[in-house]
């Protein structure tokens, strides 16, 4: 296809529909008029209702793609000072030596790359230790990025957001303390955040606000003026950001760095307790030992962090609210804190509690941890929030070489108190408190209480009249239903109360602890108060009786639940499913983990997340550098995994299904053991992942795969091991083992373990589901697609000490290898064939009598409409319509189809229009990493009015396409389909798959004038991943004008497909079997139909969409499978226009520094002079637009460009009878 850039068009396009989803996202849509269509596997029309959350809807790809300005990491092609440390030896004179020399060369190619940096670019930072890299901000694209003189590379940066009294103990640190007399004392734990309050008691502080608010008066200024930093405790840090920043707010984007990493957010010094907090005594005051059994937990205001004697290094990367691309600048001075490009001051382990959600190891955060652990530092990374979805965990805990960290619950919380009277008794509740409320400085929650009732009692509405006036003064109680089932998030509500007139909010939680805290207003106070005190509240006003909130109080709440230790908190990420990526590592405990409070003195706080959850393992990690300092980061992680002997359980008091390695890894931490260790075992095949995993397998006969875990023995004495496998979760006929059964390491040597996973074949594997999640959606209502697993965890058990544990994982599925005839013989004008069907068909599960596993195939059929071949890799002369990385070719187009099953249903409101997308590689999960935009027209101007697109039901494996209408003000989603055209109970081999099926239910076309007397829309498709900056493909539609240029008609469909019963599209794919394919000569022939796309869902990637030729019994085919797929330009010519030619000229050919230059476009055409207009870029920056006269542009540029290479890029938009086209031309600017 043909090159565009990014464009106007599309930028105003995915503007308008972003706004259309976040004003939808809590109203809904219709419901459906279809209900699923029994003894067929098409659903039918379901117009299912989307559901937000705080911060609303997940971002569309197209809306990243389409707001230009990006931050990327520039790695370059020499390397780090850290590396030529490590080659000259590792310590040394010499090493020293090496290192410095290295920091000339990488400072130097830094410059280079800089003074090449295309216009509109700002350097972020420079990295030299852990990477010789320069970081930027560009309205250029990644392309032009990577064609620069001194790049290796580019890695997109996603912009991050962040994401202890029992907890400790459950860990066994003090047991670990007692036992080893290893406190963490000689360890340094840099804490990548919103910064550390030094003033408070818990970091050894002074303990009085006063002090803090002083500390933050002056916190923003150039140099370091203040009165306590650093600390005994904090000993060092970097404020990267100012207290202003905020990377997703245009106005606040620009760092403004300055020496004091005073916290205003209170994310990062709640972290930084949890990791190496000294404690606080009962009234208030530092605690300062002994940390060993004997520590008071019971009786303490705060308890003391898991490695209360290491120190601290604070390095702030958020301003006081919203979100960071600076991370890796951090990361760079966590490796060489002083900048000498000597990386010996390194610091041990990094906290990173922050992240984007379906992270990639090439995220650039992600690439810069996998560096920082190669230097020598332990990465202690969250895994995410965003609950039990496929591939949800984020950057840059997707870093291969991190340990990343799921949540787990404990049995003892602090909270807040509510106070409340009720009648005449006064009682004190556990609370959350909204983080968006300013506590310290507006008035507290107080005042008279009244409920909502009814059908807006979540208060996800407006109110009413009626409602508002009930709330208005009042503080109104609302249903809160935590976990996959809310309702809507608490910003939504808090701001409808806030409108009605509220003077506060309690929401009524479901569940006695909290999964996760609220945001709510900045208007008015709101907290989240526990099920037995929303109940009680609740019971008193439905029988009248008065109830006043008097107030809130801090840490006054204690809880202890012991039937929830090592259960999983809700919302904590399901990893990825990569081979050789297996996240998350381990668990910890991250819920109502109570630690330091910002500028509180001496409170502490409750929070949530596995946020909390990382700090508790950078502790550990700590720990076990102090006991072991020779240790590297590989053999750290492993030793935490490996002893992570606790698993995690579905139900309380330790009962029901035990998670698996996909949720949290290896199992809970546990600091005894890991300390009381000294034998390792990791994979040898995955540097740096430690866990087995063979990621998804396409079955079609038996499989027999294996891997090497070393074994290493850093003690002075033998071990010997007996090797098992405990299984977490099964699939018929996938099994796994280990050999030897027992080994033997010596002392200080290793042996090798041989771990296989086999597969006795294709025909026993069916659809099971992780047990503790099952065959439903994470709130039990509507079927989920299912990644089946087989996973667990090798065991290694010593004859004395300690077990070893390594987590396995893979994800087999049956593959068919159906196909049929290459050629189908339909007579001329409206006729109809039958296509049988051969190979090798699916059909697994169908006698156990359990239909919820089933495994069948299916296939359906369409009109060819396109076919579009491989895209070429990004260069410095294509910088759009290309792929950036390799993985990206699940967005480049292959096949495009169109049918419709009006003629089988027979009525508008019961029919819809299917678009099959075929791409050339494999998404492992079909949306949020992968978007496919399908723009239609519905009046034949080509300017399409509506846009759908692939997603998921909001933190669901449900995967849906949405439909929102362009034309209105704002823009509205007006429908929602199933993906595929299926719930996950029929499978669809969704996952790790390269085509989908994207339905349009046509009653919502009506309304745009489409119906059987007017069936035609015209229609294009676009395609964006989550790993670029710019868009990957587009097939029949242009990106620069947003013009469409394929067509169908889908009330009679130039190709329809159907079984022995009339059903269809999806039809049974059983081999041996005819299905009838019919054609409406008329619609093929407008339609410009290339054959019969038939799309084989449970063949293996790459064999799933085939095409057929139909021919006439006397003619030779109308079309010709192709045996090569050469690219098609898009879009495509309308009749009647022909080719032209376009030429770029310099003048002069080399401009001087600061000079003045033209360039000079020519467009030429057989026959005709070219008019139209000209689009001008320079070094991807758009340089304006001009007339064409005589065939011919001038485009004068009167702005200084940097001595060195620069490309001019001219691109000529058409005419009605004139074709695009486009030159480049590479210049050089001289002295």
């Amino acid at each position: 296809m043909s090159e565009h850039s990014r464009s106007p068009w599309r930028t105003a396009a995915v503007a308008v529909t972003a706004t259309a989803l976040a004003a939808t996202a809590t109203l809904g849509v219709s419901p459906s008029t279809a209900a699923t269509r029994p003894g067929d596997l098409n659903a039918g029309p379901q117009s299912l209702t989307q559901k937000d959350r705080d911060g609303g809807v997940a971002q569309r790809l197209a809306e990243r793609a389409s707001a230009g300005r990006q931050a990327y990491l520039l790695t370059l092609d020499t390397s780090s000072t850290s590396a030529a440390f490590n080659r000259a030896g590792g310590k040394g004179t010499a090493a020293q030596s090496a290192a410095r020399d290295q920091l000339t060369r990488v400072q130097a190619a830094q410059e280079r790359v800089i003074d090449q940096l295309p216009a509109g670019s700002d350097v972020l930072y420079r990295t030299q230790a852990a990477l010789a890299a320069v970081a930027v901000t560009s309205d250029a694209t990644q392309a032009s990025l990577e064609a620069l003189s001194g790049v290796q590379s580019v890695h997109p940066i996603a912009a991050k957001t962040p994401s202890n009294a029992s907890a400790v103990q459950l860990h066994g640190a003090p047991a670990a303390w007692t036992a080893n007399s290893q406190t963490g004392a000689g360890t340094t734990i840099a804490i990548i955040d919103t910064g550390l309050d030094y003033t408070h008691a818990n970091f050894g502080g002074t303990g009085q606000v006063s002090d803090y608010e002083a500390e933050y008066a002056k916190s923003d200024t150039a140099t370091n003026t203040s009165s306590f930093f650093p600390t005994a405790k904090v000993v060092g840090g970097w404020d990267f950001v100012g207290n202003a920043y905020d990377a997703n707010v245009a106005a606040r984007s620009v760092p403004k760095p300055d020496p004091n990493p005073l916290d205003c957010g209170g994310h990062g010094s709640h972290v930084g307790g949890s990791a190496a907090g000294f404690g606080e005594n009962a009234d208030g005051s530092t605690y300062t030992g002994a940390y060993n059994a004997s520590t008071p937990f019971g009786t303490m205001k705060i308890g003391p962090g898991m490695a209360p004697a290491a120190k601290l290094m604070a390095l702030k990367v958020f301003g006081c609210e919203g979100s960071t691309n600076v991370v890796s600048a951090a990361i760079e001075k966590a490796v060489d804190p002083n900048g000498d490009g000597v990386p010996n001051d390194h610091v041990d382990v990094v906290n990173m509690s922050l992240g984007s959600g379906y992270g990639s190891p090439n995220d650039g955060d992600a690439v810069m941890a996998d560096a920082a652990s190669k230097a020598g530092v332990v990465m202690a990374i969250s895994a995410g929030n965003s609950g039990d979805v496929q591939d949800v965990s984020g950057s840059p805990g997707s870093s291969v070489r991190a340990i990343t960290v799921a949540n787990t619950v404990d049995a003892e919380s602090v909270l807040d108190g509510l106070e409340v009277t009720i009648g005449s008794d006064a009682q004190r509740h556990g609370i959350s408190r909204s983080v968006a409320y300013d506590w310290k400085t507006k008035p507290d929650l107080t005042g008279d209480v009244v409920a909502l009732t009814g059908s807006n009692e979540t208060a996800c509405a407006a109110l009413s009249t009626a409602d508002a006036a009930k709330v208005a003064g009042k503080v109104a109680l609302v249903k809160w239903t935590q976990g996959a089932g809310l309702e809507c998030g608490s910003v939504a509500r808090g701001g409808n109360l806030a409108a009605a007139g509220a003077k506060g909010f309690i929401f009524h939680n479901s569940g006695e602890t909290f999964e996760a805290g609220i945001t709510g207003s900045a208007v008015i106070p709101g907290v989240l108060v526990v099920k037995s005190g929303g109940d009680a509240i609740r019971t008193a006003l439905a029988a009248a009786t008065p109830v006043t909130v008097t107030g809130t109080s801090y840490g006054t709440v204690k809880q202890n639940f012991p039937a929830d230790v090592d259960t999983v908190n809700s919302s904590s990420s399901r990893g990825g499913h990569a081979a050789g990526a297996l996240k998350p590592d381990v668990a910890a405990v991250g819920t109502s983990v109570y630690s330091t409070g910002v500028g509180s003195g001496t409170r502490g706080e409750d929070l949530s997340g596995t946020s909390m959850a990382a700090p508790m393992v950078a502790g550990l990690a700590a720990l076990v550098k102090g006991l072991r300092p020779t240790w590297t980061p590989e053999m750290i992680k492993a030793d935490i995994m490996n002893t992570a002997g606790q698993d995690l359980f579905l139900g309380k008091n330790r009962t029901g299904a035990k998670y698996a390695p996909n949720r949290v890894g290896a199992g809970r931490i546990k600091a005894d053991a890991a300390l009381a260790n000294q034998v390792l075992a990791y994979v040898t095949d995955d540097p740096g992942a430690v866990s087995v995993s063979f990621g998804a397998i396409e079955v079609t006969g038996p499989v027999s795969m294996s891997k090497t875990v070393k074994v290493q023995n850093t003690g002075t004495t033998a071990a010997t091991y007996a090797t098992s496998y405990a299984s977490a979760t099964s699939i018929p006929g996938a099994s796994w083992s280990v050999s030897p059964a027992s080994v033997t390491v010596p002392a200080g040597g290793s042996a090798d373990v041989t771990v296989t996973f086999s597969v006795s074949g294709r025909s026993a594997l069916t659809k099971t589901a992780d047990p503790t999640t099952g065959y439903l959606d994470n709130a039990g209502q509507l079927p989920r697609e299912v990644l089946s697993a087989s996973s667990g965890r090798v065991v290694l058990t010593p004859q004395s000490g300690v077990a070893l544990r390594v987590p396995v994982y893979a994800a087999p599925r049956p593959a068919s290898a159906m196909t049929q005839a290459a050629e189908l013989t339909m007579p001329v004008g409206d006729s109809s064939a039958q296509l049988a069907l051969t190979g090798d068909d699916v059909a697994n599960g169908a006698l156990d009598g359990d239909a919820s596993n089933d495994i069948f195939s299916v296939a359906a059929g369409f009109e060819l409409a396109a076919v579009d071949g491989l895209e070429p890799m990004c260069s410095e002369t294509l910088d759009a319509g290309c792929l950036n990385l390799p993985e990206e070719r699940f967005a480049d187009i292959a096949h495009i189809g169109v049918t419709s099953d009006y003629p089988v249903q027979g009525s508008q409101a019961a029919s819809q229009a299917y678009f099959a997308v075929n791409a050339h590689g494999a998404w492992s999960t079909p949306a949020s990493k992968i978007e496919y935009d399908l723009y239609i027209d519905t009046n034949g101007d080509k300017n399409p009015e509506l846009v759908a697109y692939n997603t998921r039901l909001l933190d669901e494996d449900v995967f849906v396409v949405t439909l929102v209408d362009l034309t209105r003000t704002p823009a509205a989603v007006i429908d929602t389909q199933l993906l595929n055209n299926r719930f996950g109970d029929v499978d669809t081999a969704a996952f790790d798959s390269d085509t989908m099926i994207m339905p349009v239910w046509l009653e919502e076309l009506k309304a745009f004038g489409v119906n059987p007397s007017n069936p035609r829309i015209n229609y294009g498709f676009i395609s964006y991943t989550n790993l670029s900056g710019d868009y990957i493909d587009a097939v029949g539609l242009d990106p620069n004008t947003g013009r469409v240029s394929l067509t169908a008609d889908v009330f009679n469909p130039g190709i329809s497909v159907t079984d022995a019963n009339g059903a269809g599209p999806l039809v049974l794919d059983k081999s041996g079997s005819s299905l009838t394919v019919t054609r409406n000569a008329a619609s093929y022939a407008a339609d410009g139909g290339k054959g019969l796309m038939m799309v084989h869902l449970h063949n293996k990637v790459g064999a799933k969409a085939q095409v057929v030729a139909l021919k006439d019994p006397t003619t030779p085919p109308t079309t010709t499978p192709p045996t090569t797929t050469p690219p098609t330009t898009t879009p495509t010519p309308a009749p009647g226009t022909v080719e032209t030619d376009t030429s770029v000229r310099i003048k002069p050919k080399k401009p001087s520094y600061r000079e003045n230059f033209k360039v000079v476009v020519k467009v030429e055409a057989d026959g005709t002079t070219p008019t139209g207009k000209i689009v001008l870029r320079i070094d991807g920056k758009r340089m304006g637009r001009a007339k064409l006269e005589d065939g011919r542009a001038v485009f004068r540029i009167e702005r200084d460009y940097f001595v060195g290479k620069h490309v001019a890029q001219a691109k000529y938009k058409g005419s009605d009878t004139a074709d695009t086209s486009k030159d480049r031309i590479r210049f050089r600017v001289v002295r």
